[in-house]
């Protein structure tokens, strides 16, 4: 739900609810990646362990692809 929240505010708000571009969805991964961290941090310090994969994938309006990787390594 955390990516879901970002990627939709970002589109309404900045992306006029068009496709990003390379960078913008550049920046969307690095918001994302920095509130996986903080929620991350706080499930561990309550005692949580947990395993962790998703991939996260774009292309954008010139068909420049962007794939990132996220787990539990950081």
């Amino acid at each position: 739900m955390i990516c879901e929240n970002i990627l939709r505010d970002l589109a309404v708000n900045n992306w006029n609810s068009k496709t990003s571009s390379f960078q913008q969805f550049n920046v969307a991964v690095e918001k994302i990646e920095m509130s996986l961290i903080k929620r991350f941090r706080e499930l561990r310090s309550q005692g949580l362990d947990f395993s962790f994969g998703m991939i996260l994938a774009s292309v954008d309006q010139n068909g420049r692809a962007s794939i990132y990787l996220f787990d539990n390594r950081g």
